[in-house]
């Protein structure tokens, strides 16, 4: 019995978990509409009560993160394929990907524009502290992460045709 190296056992580990089998596949891309609705609500959900509640803002803020934990599986799962993937694309899917990021970006944009200027406007008033002033903005960039990720799944699930078997 020949001794095997480090990498050759290394290989082996790899190869008894499955993973490689599974990325060889076709991966399939469905429809998604519950779980981005769901990562949006519970993002908006944890951003409103981060900014209403200050003294509440560590609830508010798991809701935020739960949300755009969801939220970051969306381009993995969905219908939009990644511009860094090695499917080629026809033009029907760069179409789609290209008008759902389109979407996307708009909300991002028009959530950041409106976001920064409510907390410009309530720290110019005096309303919040330094402290709580840098809490609401990292609650907003999570938000808008949040978005961009959710946005653009929900986006193309609606304008996907719907597959055979759903």
């Amino acid at each position: 019995m020949p001794r095997k190296t480090f990498l050759q056992r290394l290989d082996e580990l790899v190869r008894w978990t499955g993973i490689p089998v599974i990325a060889a596949q076709e991966q399939r891309r469905r429809r998604l509409f519950v779980a981005p609705i769901v990562a949006l609500l519970l993002a908006t959900g944890g951003l409103v009560y981060c900014l209403a509640h200050p003294a509440g803002y560590f609830l508010g803020y798991a809701f935020l993160m739960f949300g755009f934990a969801i939220s970051n599986f969306m381009p993995l799962l969905g219908p939009v394929i990644p511009g860094g993937s090695t499917h080629r694309l026809d033009e029907r899917e760069r179409a789609l990907r290209r008008s759902a990021y389109l979407v996307g970006l708009a909300a991002v944009g028009v959530a950041s524009f409106a976001g920064l200027w409510l907390l410009v406007i309530v720290a110019s008033l005096g309303a919040l502290s330094l402290e709580q002033l840098v809490r609401d903005l990292a609650s907003l960039a999570f938000y808008l992460m949040s978005l961009h990720g959710a946005v653009p799944t929900l986006w193309a699930s609606w304008r996907t045709p719907p597959l055979a078997d759903e």
